[in-house]
């Protein structure tokens, strides 16, 4: 096994996240590249996750999920380093949207210059095979494609690079979540089980 610091290439980082909350499937990997590049990164939230309103509409238009992913990155000492596309959310695999997202991407790597980057994803498979978290990680390839000096890491159950995450230490991201997560989520609690696992594992995806 290698560890993250082994792949992590550049001095800029992207980090591609399909809807506010998912950082904290990667918060390791994100904590990772933010001691590598600095300040030099740049949270890419693609929708304002508008479709999970667990029944309170409200949480969206009162831009609800837009402050609780700004409190949650402030809490990795990245608040102010977020842009939100507003995105339709469910539709990213859409073509138009795939489209959107890519550009948006590369418009973040192209005010860079011409700087080696690493993009950081939910990978291939989405980490639960959610579409637009796929579609998002698919955006990103296709990104650094056209960039040309930009390599990709993303989530993959059997990638050979491994973070190790306290459990603990995600459970707080969730807490700055309570609009899908409720005001105390638990350590105990099965349904949390998946973002809270000990280890993330990433692959180095070609471009």
């Amino acid at each position: 096994m290698k560890e993250i610091f082994d792949v992590i290439e550049g001095s800029i980082g992207v980090v591609v996240l399909p809807h506010p909350d998912d950082e904290v499937m990667i918060a390791g990997g994100i904590a990772a590249l933010h001691t590598v590049v600095g300040n030099r990164i740049s949270i890419v939230y693609a929708t304002n996750g508008e479709a999970s309103t667990k029944g309170n509409p409200d949480f969206v238009t009162s831009g609800q999920r837009r402050e609780e992913a700004i409190a949650s990155m402030a809490s990795l000492g990245l608040g102010s380093m977020s842009v939100f596309l507003g995105l339709p959310d469910g539709a990213l695999h859409t073509r138009g949207q795939r489209v959107l997202l890519e550009a948006a991407i590369q418009n973040v790597l192209r005010a860079t210059g011409t700087s080696p980057a690493t993009i950081l994803t939910l990978g291939q498979f989405g980490h639960d095979n959610h579409r637009d978290h796929i579609a998002s990680h698919e955006a990103a390839r296709r990104a650094a494609q056209n960039h040309g000096n930009a390599q990709v890491i993303g989530l993959h159950s059997e990638g050979a690079v491994q973070i190790p995450v306290r459990p603990t230490d995600k459970l707080q991201i969730l807490r700055h979540h309570p609009s899908q997560f409720g005001p105390e989520p638990s350590v105990g609690d099965p349904e949390l089980q998946q973002y809270l696992m000990p280890t993330e594992r990433y692959m180095l995806y070609a471009v």
